[in-house]
């Protein structure tokens, strides 16, 4: 037993060895700080260039197939973003089944030592981004597609027994709907705007977030278009609207969908506690919390002459993220309680053995003592969309960021943009502040 022992803190002491010869074993949410300067920056392509000369390990692989995907829709590239998107899924696939070896690894080392297959708000967003991609490409059959992994994978998630609120993603729901009302699929465009419509109001127990009024009006403009009297005049009156476009008179035009990516998501830092354990022992775990980056972004205002439309928020990644740590923290915190008790005991037997191995294997377990601190870290912090109906020509259109009391914080403008009878035109932007990097 001894000899196994040692040959265990043999192989721990070099690992707390090389942890301390780097300056400690660092968290992988404190690695993304070059590529997070490069996006601040709006230099998408550098930070694909750092992300690419890095050699990740398979437990951390998606991490870098989902970054590779949005750096390359950053720069335009949708057909190759969407390559990385499906490796992606790919991956999670693969590892969503728990390995007995994962398991054992984390018990006794950490949590990080598991393949990680994002939670599940970040597995729905890999479809929602992928569809977005063919949106941008013109290629509708292939985002109509998308959207029907959307809802295969969110009645899968709903299947466990994480938080229900979280799992029903509103937006993806309604991004469903706009795709189904660009194919003409009325009555399928109206369904997937009622479990958006529902959605949006479950989320509403959870954190801040309103019903988009674009979706209000969709509604109105649907159940009318299919003779739903009582269920329009519903809408009408919850939502207190009495105007609506007709969409016999949305047919007759074009229209602009703009989705824009503000910020970045929430980042997973490292928190120590003390947590009593078995016969009120103390032991030292480290848990995950996130923490926001600045914003200082009220809306979007696109225009085209006399048209405008302002952008309404209609994703919350920052609140989405809080509220699902929240749901898993306390399996989080109970294996890190479980597993310091067990290094504890193993280091305390091999001591009264051999009292240097004890304290190697000790520093070794003070070492390897780290949080979870993986995450889409590329997803922005807020999405916000708005609608702009058009007649059917070629435009230059203006876009302006706001922040606080109305001032312009950013401008930029699509030359040449198409707009077709009948159908729709996406555009999306992702802009970060230049204070993203200050937490709050």
């Amino acid at each position: 037993m001894l000899q196994y022992f040692n040959t265990v803190t043999n192989r721990r002491l070099c690992l707390a060895l090389l942890c301390s010869m780097g300056g400690g074993c660092a968290t992988y949410s404190e690695s993304f700080r070059p590529l997070e300067k490069e996006i601040i920056a709006q230099h998408p392509e550098k930070a694909l260039k750092i992300l690419e000369k890095r050699q990740p390990s398979g437990n951390d692989r998606l991490l870098y197939f989902l970054d590779k995907a949005m750096f390359l829709r950053m720069m335009g590239k949708f057909k190759e973003s969407n390559q990385s998107l499906e490796e992606a899924k790919k991956y999670i696939q693969k590892y969503s089944p728990t390995s007995i070896t994962e398991e054992t690894a984390a018990f006794f080392v950490n949590d990080s030592t598991r393949a990680f297959i994002g939670s599940p708000f970040e597995q729905v967003l890999v479809h929602f981004y992928e569809a977005l991609n063919y949106l941008e490409m013109g290629e509708i059959d292939a985002a109509r597609v998308e959207a029907q992994q959307v809802d295969i994978k969110l009645k899968i998630l709903s299947q466990s027994d994480q938080n229900p609120i979280l799992i029903a993603d509103p937006l993806a729901r309604y991004l469903t709907g706009i795709i189904y009302e660009d194919l003409a699929e009325w009555s399928n465009a109206l369904i997937a705007y009622r479990k958006a419509y529902e959605a949006y109001k479950a989320h509403q127990s959870q954190y801040t977030l309103s019903i988009p009024q674009y979706l209000k009006h969709d509604l109105i403009r649907l159940t009318d278009y299919e003779g739903l009297r009582n269920e329009r005049d519903k809408y009408i009156k919850e939502f207190n609207i009495k105007k609506w476009q007709k969409q016999q008179t949305l047919k007759k035009q074009g229209e602009v969908i703009f989705i824009l990516n503000n910020g970045l998501a929430p980042i997973k830092r490292q928190q120590t506690v003390a947590h009593a354990a078995i016969n009120n022992q103390l032991v030292r775990v480290s848990l995950p919390l996130y923490q926001k980056r600045k914003n200082g972004f009220s809306n979007a205002r696109i225009s085209v002459g006399k048209n405008s439309a302002i952008s309404t928020e209609v994703k919350n990644i920052n609140a989405v993220a809080d509220k699902t740590l929240a749901t898993f923290m306390p399996g989080i915190t109970a294996r890190a309680i479980a597993r310091a008790v067990a290094k504890h005991n193993v280091s305390r037997e091999v001591g009264n053995h051999h009292a240097l191995a004890g304290l190697a294997m000790m520093v070794t377990n003070y070492a390897t003592e780290v949080a979870d601190t993986r995450s889409w870290l590329t997803l922005p912090g807020e999405l916000h969309l708005a609608r702009l109906p058009l007649k059917p020509g070629k435009y230059d259109l203006t876009l302006e960021l706001r922040g606080a009391g109305n001032n312009v914080l950013h401008t930029y403008q699509y030359k040449d943009m198409q707009v077709k009878l009948g159908t729709k035109t996406y555009l999306t932007y992702h802009w970060v502040s230049p204070h993203a990097l200050r937490n709050r």
